[in-house]
């Protein structure tokens, strides 16, 4: 058997350790800090934030601190809608999406990230269908001659409309049936086959 190099460290020697796999896989998973993990983003924006509540600025870190914030909100997406908000493309959807998601989510008795996810989903789904129409509407009216570019927008639109609808439904269906209760069928039977 092969004798263990001492390292050095400071005055003694000591044997190096070997961990095992499942020794490492603790250490990555409890003492590694990625930057991406939620509980990392949290105690770190936390940290800083704390600095700035005792009145020390930020100085060079400002544009980390909105990177963070914006990790931040992330993390707390399925109860902020912040991720939500910021995939509708047009802004003054922004906080209709929000609440939207919202009202679904009070009607629905919405609790599980499986449920608030979908909800995204259908609200998402209701507001490009929202988007499609607006453009649609401000391109067909005011008199505008058909050419052969319009009439393809158009037929695009029209398409990414009835794609929208056909995803808010299905979304919305799927839902309710989440939420509907249970379906519980007895048959007795004198025969069996």
């Amino acid at each position: 058997m092969a004798r263990k190099k001492p390292v050095k460290s400071g005055a003694k020697n000591l044997p190096a350790k070997h961990y095992t796999d499942q020794e490492v896989r603790e250490l990555l998973r409890t003492g590694v800090w990625t930057g991406i993990d939620p509980s990392d983003v949290t105690r770190k924006l936390g940290t800083m934030l704390a600095v700035r509540a005792e009145g020390e600025p930020f100085k060079e870190e400002e544009g980390r601190v909105r990177e963070l914030i914006q990790a931040g909100l992330a993390v707390t997406s399925l109860d902020t809608h912040f991720l939500l908000a910021i995939a509708t493309s047009d802004e003054n959807y922004q906080p209709y999406s929000i609440e939207l998601a919202n009202q679904l989510i009070k009607e629905y008795d919405c609790t599980t990230a499986s449920e608030i996810t979908l909800v995204h989903l259908i609200v998402s789904s209701y507001i490009r269908s929202l988007e499609y129409a607006r453009n649609l509407s401000l391109n067909s009216g005011g008199g505008k001659s058909i050419t052969a570019e319009r009439n393809g927008l158009y037929a695009v639109l029209s398409k990414e409309i009835d794609r929208a609808n056909r995803q808010f439904v299905t979304g919305l269906t799927t839902l309710k049936q989440l939420k509907a209760p249970p379906l519980t069928v007895n048959v007795k039977t004198d025969t069996a086959f």
